[in-house]
């Protein structure tokens, strides 16, 4: 049996998906793209659209051109802190990575119930 070829574009995907551990079920649900279109695209070798090429991106942590022509994934992070996290972050284990994301997770939700809090008080006072 001979083994498929993808394009190049789903070569990158998969390279990513492997470093985040994914299969296309977990890429379909980050990317908020239906599964069994992630899992046409790998078993008939084609390219998304344009919107789910972004989605997929931005799920992945990288960009379309990334993504269409392999030039680095970090030029989407100019931001002198966001570089240096994923230095960071590249040294971690897997194991480590998930915790981390389930701690940055977490702190998002605290954040975003504090500013709805706030929210609250500030509308009672106005």
């Amino acid at each position: 049996m001979e083994k498929k070829v993808l394009n190049p574009f789903l070569k990158r995907v998969k390279v990513l998906m492997n470093d985040f551990d994914w299969s296309q079920t977990r890429l379909a649900s980050e990317a908020d793209v239906r599964e069994t279109t992630v899992r046409s695209w790998f078993s008939r070798n084609t390219y998304p659209t344009v919107d789910d090429a972004h989605s997929i991106a931005d799920a992945l942590n990288t960009t379309v051109d990334y993504l269409m022509t392999g030039d680095d994934p970090q030029r989407k992070f100019e931001d002198p802190l966001i570089a240096e996290m994923i230095d960071y972050l590249e040294g971690l284990t897997a194991n480590q990575l998930q915790q981390t994301y389930g701690m940055l997770k977490l702190a998002k939700a605290i954040s975003l119930t504090e500013a709805k809090k706030e929210d609250h008080a500030a509308s009672k006072r106005a």
